[in-house]
């Protein structure tokens, strides 16, 4: 629900509201590495078959949000623009559901997850549009407030797994076994911002544009993880760890600052021909690891935060005017990059000392005739880590150095042939094709074979009929044309991995009406 109310021709003033709820969110598909070559039995199936089991009767997941925001524009002067934004949204989450998605009796996961924000934000801008000096201004708040438990369960298929590990006889059992551990969060995070940006044009030829930012986060935690062995040997020690306790939780504060900025030059040589340089300077916030894991062993319940130097050359033609170019070379400089690794049956971020990489990138728009026109893409990357050491579960020193950065592909190609036309007299038709290449990628940062993406072809299809005000409109669709099967997420674990593959083939219709 929105609300616009002008009380004159000077103030704009937005009210907005939201509210949704989900009774029955579809499980995103999981399914094991089937030569994982641990102690846990498994059939001898491919799991590239989408074919799941579970020993779960009744998952489910049920989440509400709601939220409320609202922007008040005012003109000050000829010039300039005076912005307030204030927002609050909260979303309260929980599920159950099969961790292991196999048919024996291993791990049930509980979890839920009660989430609360506010920000507020006032700027003062001078618009870009037509003028020689541009410049933003402003102050920035955000309050969190996020509480989090989650418990797993392990079942009598764990006793196997447990006796391999502890060395006990093959004749050692538990009858009924059921144990589980409990973690419970609550985070409470308060962030403070000054930031202004600027272009200027110092002659018809050459802009100057730049930006600082300093931002202060300070985030405390309060967190336990206990274990609840149901028996006098405690076995999900060999998974878990107990850390502090409900009656005396563990407390944790990380209050950091940075400073964040962009300064760069854009050089017109003609009207048709840009050059530009920039330098950027960007940062993620520090976090807690508060999932079900070793932490403490694994590197710890804070992570630091993660900055990136970005630099970037590149230009832009117009070659007429129903052609341009737009093509830029970077290079990319992390420091403390946040990664997900392995921690006993969960994951937790540890912090990269060092990742980098250059790439190259280019985009092609072509309109051949009032009727059809062509998008292309093309781009190269290296990205790797260049300095990764931590500890794993276990204690031993590990160091990825050298490996390449999950999820970065070293090519990547897309082309979207395009066919737009009048339908009678009233209505106007649109047929697009759109081919994407990608190289192989890997989906962890231990770059495991296994469970790497192949190179992918994907193409996907619409054609659309609609009025020419469009007002009215009926399309239809088709995803992954070609059915590619594909691994598209990974969450590598000590005793299997779980992988959630890309959708199907897919169709689709899709109605609309805009109401204006």
């Amino acid at each position: 629900m929105s609300l616009l109310y002008r009380p004159n021709d000077r103030v704009n003033i937005n009210l907005k509201y939201e509210k949704s709820k989900d009774f029955k969110a579809e499980f995103p598909l999981d399914f094991k590495q089937p030569e994982f070559g641990g102690p846990i039995p498994v059939q001898d199936d491919d799991f590239l078959n989408r074919e799941t089991r579970t020993n779960f009767d009744d998952p489910y997941f049920n989440r509400n949000i709601n939220g409320f925001s609202g922007k008040a524009e005012m003109k000050v002067g000829d010039n300039h623009t005076l912005t307030l934004l204030t927002g609050y949204h909260t979303s309260d989450s929980g599920g159950e559901n099969d961790f292991d998605h196999n048919e024996l009796d291993f791990t049930n996961i509980l979890r839920t997850i009660d989430y609360k924000t506010r920000s507020h934000e006032i700027r003062f801008s001078r618009p870009r549009k037509d003028a020689k000096w541009f410049y933003v201004g402003g102050l920035f708040y955000l309050k969190e407030e996020i509480g989090s438990k989650d418990r797993f369960t392990f079942g009598q298929a764990w006793i196997p797994v447990f006796r391999n590990v502890a060395g006990l006889p093959a004749s050692f059992n538990v009858p009924n076994y059921s144990a589980n551990g409990v973690s419970e969060a609550t985070q409470n995070v308060e962030s403070f911002a000054v930031f202004g940006s600027t272009s200027y044009e110092i002659s018809e030829k050459v802009r100057l544009n730049g930006g600082l930012r300093f931002t202060n986060e300070d985030r405390n935690l309060s967190y336990y993880q206990q274990l609840n062995p149901g028996t006098d040997i405690n076995f999900i020690q060999f998974i878990l760890q107990q850390i502090g306790s409900e009656d005396a939780p563990q407390t944790r504060a990380a209050n950091r600052s940075f400073v964040s900025g962009n300064i760069g030059m854009d050089f017109k040589t003609s009207d048709n021909f840009l050059i530009y340089a920039t330098f950027a300077r960007g940062f993620k916030g520090a976090g807690f690891n508060t999932t079900l894991s070793p932490t403490e062993r694994s590197g710890g319940l804070i992570f630091e935060p993660e900055s990136i130097n970005s630099y970037e050359i590149g230009l832009k033609m117009k070659v007429s005017n129903r052609m341009k170019i737009n093509t830029a070379a970077f290079a990319t400089v992390y420091k403390d990059k946040q990664e997900f690794v392995v921690a006993g049956q969960s994951t937790q971020v540890v912090n990269a000392e060092s990742a980098e990489g250059v790439g190259v990138e280019s985009e092609w728009t072509a309109i051949w005739s009032d009727h059809f026109r062509t998008d292309m893409a093309v781009g190269g990357q290296s990205l790797k880590y260049f300095d990764f050491p931590f500890v794993d579960l276990v204690g031993q020193p590990v160091n990825l150095s050298g490996n390449s950065l999950y999820k970065s592909p070293n090519f990547t190609f897309r082309f979207t042939p395009q066919l737009t036309g009048d339908f009678g007299s009233t209505m106007k038709y649109l047929v697009r094709l759109d081919y994407n290449f990608t190289s192989k990628s890997y989906n962890d940062v231990y770059n495991t074979e296994s469970l790497a993406r192949d190179p992918l072809h994907m193409v996907n299809a619409r054609l659309g009929v609609s009025s020419k005000d469009e007002k009215y409109s009926i399309a239809i669709w088709g995803r992954n044309l070609l059915d590619q099967t594909y691994i598209q997420h990974v969450w590598p674990l000590r005793f299997w991995s779980r992988v959630a593959l890309n959708p199907p083939r897919t169709f689709g219709i899709e109605f609309r009406v805009n109401i204006y």
